[in-house]
């Protein structure tokens, strides 16, 4: 068949007519140079420059609307730690001289278990290029380099992801007693996660960065606070300081040198919206991608229908709020009542 096939291409070939060849390539070189020609008009016309220009603002700012009213679910599905175990199995792979060198004083003294990568002085920046440094005594710096970098991927691209810094243990244990004791929620892994970062947590981070210099770019007090509002309870929900700080920065930015007053109603709105998709996320064990696409219709309904439904908030104001109002004031009455009866 093969055979056949290389038969019929070659007959084909020899059958081909050089006149008729050089033929066709004239006309084709010709319209090229004629589309060539219109095309340097058309860009040297003010009207068409206009054109494209307001034609690619209006697609940055279609883009930029579009990535606001999506920022809950888009920063709820970085921080889901499904999509870091993904990465991390695509990532895994033997480990290196490097890699062991890394985890050396864990593997003498198995300091804190599952969690050493915050003691064992080996997988913070500049710990671990120390531990890459003296692995081997006849390697080249750009092997050092090789296998630092590959080391530190394999490790970021984890769930239990690299520490800002080495701690002690004994002072993070007696930091985590004192703490999770009093403030509920704030359990082991919560604080251990605060003291680290992973590959998303720094990627999300990033994009909200791009995100935020579009929105100021335009003055967009809206898309802004949206944005803000998603990132900052993402930042806590998540224990992500590196996006915490940024939403910090960010706002004392907005007010401070741009003089932008930021919308309340829209950052409270992004933050029930995003809290929502965090919530869905872990509570739903079907495949990522379906879950985005899931959530993302979800939310937008819940945006559509309750939050930026004016009918349900007047529904709610007269139905639940009076209501609530009148009995704080009955009960008012009755303490009031009560008190004086017995001062009397």
């Amino acid at each position: 068949m093969v055979k056949s096939i290389k038969d019929k291409l070659k007959a084909r070939v020899e059958s081909l007519d050089s006149k008729d060849f050089e033929k066709n390539y004239d006309s084709l070189k010709s319209k090229f140079y004629d589309a060539q020609r219109v095309l340097s008009e058309k860009a040297q016309d003010p009207s068409t420059l206009e054109s494209i220009k307001d034609g690619a603002l209006g697609f940055t700012s279609k883009v930029a609307e579009s990535g606001a009213k999506l920022s809950g679910t888009i920063t709820s599905f970085m921080a889901d730690t499904d999509l870091l175990r993904h990465l991390e199995k695509l990532t895994e792979s033997a480990s290196t001289v490097y890699d062991k060198a890394l985890d050396s004083e864990y593997l003498q003294t198995h300091i804190g278990g599952g969690d050493h990568r915050l003691f064992d002085n080996g997988h913070d920046i500049f710990g671990a290029w120390d531990k890459v440094r003296d692995a081997l005594p006849d390697d080249s710096f750009n092997e050092e380099v090789l296998g630092y970098v590959s080391a530190l991927w394999k490790d970021v691209s984890t769930v239990k992801g690299l520490p800002f810094t080495t701690v002690n243990k004994e002072s993070f244990e007696g930091w985590v007693d004192s703490v999770s004791g009093h403030i509920p929620g704030l359990d082991r892994e919560y604080l251990y996660d605060l003291l680290s970062f992973d590959a998303f947590e720094v990627l999300s981070t990033g994009l909200g960065v791009v995100s935020v210099f579009f929105a100021f770019k335009h003055e967009d007090q809206e898309k802004l606070s949206d944005l803000l509002g998603s990132m900052g309870i993402v930042s806590i929900l998540s224990a992500n300081p590196l996006m915490g700080l940024m939403v910090i920065s960010t706002t004392a930015f907005a007010y401070k040198k741009k003089k932008m007053e930021l919308d309340k109603t829209r950052l409270a709105k992004s933050a029930v919206v995003t809290t929502a998709s965090m919530a869905m996320f872990s509570i739903l064990g079907m495949p990522i991608l379906f879950e985005v696409v899931l959530i993302a219709f979800l939310t937008s309904k819940l945006r559509k229908n309750v939050l930026d439904n004016d009918d349900f908030h007047n529904w709610l104001k007269e139905n639940v709020a009076e209501k609530a109002i009148e009995k704080s004031e009955d009960l008012e009455a009755k303490f009031k009542d009560y008190f004086n009866k017995k001062t009397a």
